[in-house]
């Protein structure tokens, strides 16, 4: 139970952020109703017989200084316990490159899962991130994705991404929403919402605009 106090892998964010650390008893007021209506549509629910139950991807929007960052932290550390690890991504102050995110991923994953590793041991191909010039570029792509939804497949993850909207076009640009500024991040956010319904694994994300590529996610406002 100890080891359980915090989400795997811990600290949350890199370059000493903690943003997205649970926020102090008395310092977190006022969103109750907003993380009920966030659990009970997008939550894995363990007496459902399918994790496909509600929403896979959850998107929390809203201006600058409503408390988005604050939300997506107190859901961590209430709900941590239901993953098997957290991982968390923001995309400031400047936006996050695919490259990066995969890369990071890769190397969490390695770091805490016994799982991954041993798959990536049998097949290097298997790995979420490989260096670019592995592939042609097209190929390369196509596969780190595949083996990014392979790996939220196989273990209960928490990925989080916060701060979207700095990863996004300064004006709407489709019918639902930003497009992303490298496409990308759109084919990626489309492909995390079309599988990881039937996962357990769950995408949560805080931005100021609405993603183009997550038209169809449960949002929070």
């Amino acid at each position: 139970q100890m080891e359980r106090r915090a989400p795997p892998p811990w600290p949350l964010l890199s370059a000493g952020s903690r943003e997205l650390d649970p926020a102090p008893p008395q310092g977190f007021v006022g969103r109750g109703a907003e993380l009920s209506r966030l659990a009970e549509r997008w939550l894995p629910r363990p007496s459902d017989a399918s994790p496909a139950a509600g929403a896979a991807v959850a998107v929390v929007q809203g201006l600058a200084g409503l408390g988005k960052t604050a939300l997506a932290g107190e859901g961590i550390h209430l709900w941590h316990g239901q993953f098997k690890y957290v991982l968390c991504f923001q995309a400031k102050p400047t936006p996050l490159q695919v490259d990066e995110f995969l890369r990071q991923v890769d190397f969490r994953l390695t770091n805490v899962s016994p799982a991954y590793r041993d798959r990536c041991e049998r097949n290097e191909r298997d790995r979420v991130y490989l260096p670019v010039g592995t592939l042609p570029a097209e190929q390369r792509d196509g596969l780190l994705v595949e083996n990014l939804i392979q790996a939220l497949r196989n273990e209960a993850v928490l990925l989080v991404l916060d701060n979207w909207e700095t990863n996004l076009e300064p004006q709407p640009t489709a019918e639902h929403g930003y497009r992303a500024r490298d496409p990308r991040w759109d084919r990626l956010l489309e492909r995390l919402s079309a599988e990881l319904p039937a996962t357990r694994s769950r995408l949560l994300v805080t931005t100021r605009h609405r993603p183009a590529g997550l038209a169809d996610a449960s949002r929070v406002e």
